[in-house]
């Protein structure tokens, strides 16, 4: 009989996420990954499970250092129930994906340093 807003059950998947799956699957993924690439990962985990995800191609393609193999694995994963593709999961799995991708190419920032401040005289 319990209520409570939509704002609380927000902010209670937001604790679960970092304090539960992202903690998990940092368990078992052992290279720095991009933040897309890592919500990626986390937002599967939610959905398939943190064991599952760390016994996946996905991360084993990662910590092999082919993080952009790892992203594209998660297209084909876990899409099927009693043997058929099941469009749900086929289009959230393509999500993830994209989500995954989406920070690969990414320049790194640019940093300035002042002229001829750091010159020694």
């Amino acid at each position: 009989g319990e209520r409570h807003s939509e704002t609380y059950w927000s902010e209670r998947l937001k604790l679960r996420l970092a304090d539960e799956y992202d903690r998990e699957i940092g368990k078992c993924i052992h290279v720095e990954l991009p933040d897309s690439a890592r919500a990626a990962m986390i937002t599967t985990a939610y959905n398939a499970g943190s064991a599952a995800v760390c016994k996946s191609p996905m991360v084993a393609k990662m910590n092999a250092g082919d993080v952009r193999g790892g992203c594209k694995a998660l297209a084909g994963w876990y899409i099927r129930a009693q043997g058929r593709g099941l469009k749900g999961l086929i289009k959230r799995r393509a999500d993830d994906m994209r989500l995954c991708l989406s920070g690969l190419n990414k320049p790194a920032p640019v940093v300035s340093v002042p002229k001829k401040s750091w010159i020694f005289k």
